[in-house]
């Protein structure tokens, strides 16, 4: 009997000096581990959300991918998906060999759409190949 009171005193005792440390420290222990390869050589200066560490720099981001990808937006969106869905089959009816290229061409038209209200009508076109 003597013996519990004393554990559970000293749980105590450990989980109050654990609250400030991790209080202080949440940010830190929350956030993603540095990666050289991820943050310098893919996407330098913290450009890339899934990349970023947390702090300001990340909560800009989210606060960016949020405006864009916000439940209005996103049904503004679908047509253009739609629309960008039929041209990418199309191209795969007709020139099945380019297959990787059209997809990429897809996925690249719908970003500079959804981002920049531009259309990439083909993979070679400047704004495509830009992105």
């Amino acid at each position: 009997m003597h013996l519990s009171i004393i554990s559970i005193a000293s749980e105590l005792i450990l989980a109050s000096f654990a609250v400030p440390v991790l209080v202080l420290a949440r940010y830190a222990v929350a956030s993603r581990p540095d990666s050289y390869v991820g943050n310098e050589l893919l996407c330098s200066n913290g450009t890339h959300i899934l990349l970023v560490p947390y702090g300001r720099g990340w909560r800009a981001l989210r606060k960016a991918v949020q405006a864009i990808l916000n439940v209005t937006a996103v049904d503004r969106l679908l047509p253009v998906q739609e629309a960008e869905a039929s041209q990418t089959l199309f191209e795969l009816m007709t020139t099945l060999r380019k297959g990787f290229t059209h997809i990429r061409r897809y996925s690249t038209a719908v970003i500079l759409i959804s981002v920049f209200g531009q259309r990439g009508a083909s993979y070679k076109a400047p704004k495509v190949q830009a992105l």
